[in-house]
């Protein structure tokens, strides 16, 4: 047997080279890069040798990938590692055994001799499977010579779909597995596998799937009296010579059932004992790598249990495969009793949304959760969803408290309202000493008029006047009631609670708040149209639509007021209503546009504004399940479009 030492460099292998002549066995030395097909590889062990610190960790991966990739699969390649992050990486590219290195030189030399026995028996195999296939081949022009070679060979020869299903099989099976052939037509060798051999047959298939030539297994299949069999199993495609697809799988199955159970000859005639044969294996490297894995499954554990952050992992079967301390504590159960539960069982559903419907790939999004001391707490909920080597998804979950930041959010939305307010106060004195000065001016004009003695001719005479001015003064008052309603519903405290509102109502209101502020500076044009009410916070819209006005009235540059021209406007396409609010001001450059909503972004100067108007509106609309467009052109004006989805569109994900 001929060995290849795959390093990148032969100076630190040294001592090992010496260990594998001495078997005696050829070493040549190669570097990662020469690994490739075509290879020489008939009775060659491939011994991949990375250095001490892993630097050439992936050009051995990429040879060893390579080697697996050979057409005819023969080559056995050895993994000799400092570390297990090496052996895994190294058995994940498909390498057939593992040592940790520095070893003793009576376990290299038990390693090697079962080495040299692998590639012996695998090349001896991949022979005969080859010898099979081609006669396979021969037979799909000649079925008769086909079936006459089945039908004497002593190894099971089995056709099936590239699923496993079988399309034929050879009369061997009865002696092996005591079926006969027609009883097997049709069934899956999946179905007669041993459980623990599955997961290995599928990988086989999904081996050829990927290009392999040939892939070989060893696998347990269930006889007719109920045990299990041992065959040692070579597989080949048949592919589609123009799409290369899989057309039939072909294996050549070999019984050792003998070999693996180690039987030897009969008691003597006396019936006594004559012969014990005993095997012995070193498993001291095995219990080590147990050991490791379970340190770093430890490990893994007390790393998740230092987030504060509660992380929760659930399979696809909607139950808990894993929490740390933090979601124990948010639950108020002992980790032992989540863990196996089911989600549903412990997780709240809220706001009647589906809580165990899985995101495509990844999502975000604030959910409501009771904690233990009675009190809501907001979460926001970051969810992905991961899959193992073998598809099975599993969903991760981390979930941050943000109960406090959104009462702070709350806060500081409440104060931008109240701080835009004290930008409108001098235009809403404006408003309500206009009607209360005529409001008062016709009374006191009123009560003149009427005199001492109402019922006199003169004041009969003035009876229209008089009507005429009161009526004027019930219109003032009633100006005024509407202002004063208007600043309440502007600077009331945000409630969680959402009602039915008018989109004019909002612009109604927003217009009347800042008529003052636009009527010395610009004229407004008003596109109205019916449509349909929106589900949201009255208030919290109404501040949306006066910052969005005042921005405009700040975009006007110097000139004449008529010039200026404010257009609000609020259209629908009866699934969502849009708000919108254009002026013919400066417009802004790219740079600027690309960074409106970002919080304390501002053009003005120091000390008139604290870049938070835009932001706060982008989060109020976002709340209301909409979005802010905006469009402008410098020169020409800008355009700012509130959409927010009509009451009659809301839909509930269902519970």
């Amino acid at each position: 047997m001929k060995a290849l030492l795959v390093a990148a460099t032969d100076t630190g292998a040294l001592p090992l080279i010496e260990l594998i002549r001495r078997h005696p066995i050829d070493v040549e030395f190669v570097r990662p890069a020469e690994v490739t097909p075509p290879f020489a590889s008939n009775g060659v062990l491939f011994v991949l040798f990375p250095l001490l610190d892993g630097s050439d960790l992936e050009a051995l991966v990429n040879a060893c990938w390579r080697l697996r990739s050979s057409p005819d699969r023969v080559p056995l390649v050895l993994a000799v590692a400092h570390d297990i992050r090496q052996v895994n990486a190294l058995v994940d590219a498909g390498a057939d055994d593992f040592l940790l290195w520095p070893a003793e030189a009576e376990l290299l030399s038990r390693r090697l001799e079962v080495c040299r026995a692998r590639v012996v028996r695998r090349e001896r195999e991949v022979i005969r499977a080859q010898l099979m296939v081609e006669a396979v081949r021969d037979a799909e022009r000649s079925e008769q010579r086909f079936r006459h070679l089945a039908d004497s060979s002593t190894e099971i020869l089995t056709r099936c779909s590239p699923g496993g299903v079988r399309l034929y099989v050879s009369p061997a099976c009865r002696a092996v597995l005591g079926y006969e052939p027609d009883e097997l037509l049709g069934s899956s060798m999946l179905d007669s596998l041993h459980p623990a051999d599955a997961s290995k047959f599928v990988e086989t298939l999904e081996w050829l799937e990927r290009g392999a030539d040939t892939a070989a297994a060893i696998i347990r299949l269930q006889r007719k009296g109920g045990d299990f069999a041992w065959l040692e199993m070579n597989c080949q495609p048949l592919r589609d010579p123009e799409t290369d697809a899989i057309e039939e799988i072909v294996t050549v199955a070999r019984d050792i059932t003998a070999l693996m159970h180690m039987d030897h000859d009969p008691p003597t005639d006396e019936g006594r004992l004559g012969e014990l044969v005993g095997t012995g294996r070193d498993i001291a490297e095995r219990r080590t790598l147990e050991q490791e894995l379970a340190d770093a499954s430890n490990f893994l554990r007390d790393v998740i249990d230092a987030v504060p952050d509660p992380i929760s992992v659930q399979d696809d079967d909607g139950k808990y495969v894993m929490v740390n301390r933090s979601f124990a504590e948010l639950v108020g159960h002992p980790r032992e009793q989540i863990v196996g539960c089911a989600v549903a069982s412990i997780r709240p559903a809220a706001d009647g949304r589906d809580s165990e419907s899985w995101p495509e790939v990844s999502d975000e999004r604030e959910i409501t959760w009771p904690a233990t001391d009675g009190l809501l707490r907001s979460l926001s909920e970051k969810r992905a969803v991961l899959a193992d080597r073998k598809g099975h998804h599993v969903l991760v979950s981390v979930m941050r408290d943000v109960t406090e930041r959104k009462r702070y959010e709350t806060q500081l939305a409440l104060t931008e309202r109240l701080a835009s307010l004290g930008t409108l106060a001098a235009g809403i004195a404006h408003e309500i000493n206009n009607p209360l000065s005529y409001v008062i001016g016709n009374l006191a004009f009123a009560t003149n008029a009427l005199g001492p003695d109402p019922t006199s001719s003169e004041g009969r005479a003035q009876l229209p006047e008089l009507r005429s001015a009161l009526s004027d003064a019930l219109e003032g008052a009633r100006r005024i009631g509407n202002i004063v309603r208007d600043v309440k519903t502007f600077s009331r405290a945000d409630r969680d609670t959402l009602k039915l509102v008018e989109p004019t109502g909002v612009i109604d209101a927003s217009l009347r708040m800042v008529q003052s502020n636009i009527e010395s500076r610009a004229r407004v044009i008003r596109e109205i149209c019916d449509v349909p009410r929106v589900l949201g916070n009255e208030a919290r819209l109404t501040q949306v639509m006066v910052n969005l006005l005042l921005n405009a009235v700040q975009a006007f540059p110097e000139r004449p007021p008529s010039e200026n021209q404010i257009t609000v406007g609020v259209r629908s396409d009866q699934r969502s209503i849009v708000m919108e609010v254009r002026d013919n001001g400066q417009g802004m450059p790219p740079d600027t546009l690309r960074h409106v909503f970002d919080p304390f972004f501002t053009t003005k100067p120091i000390g008139e504004g604290m870049g938070l108007g835009l932001s706060i509106c982008n989060s109020i609309v976002a709340a209301h399940g909409g979005c802010i467009d905006v469009d402008s052109t410098v020169g020409v004006g800008t355009a700012f479009r509130v959409i927010i989805p009509a009451a009659s569109h809301i839909v509930k994900r269902p519970a």
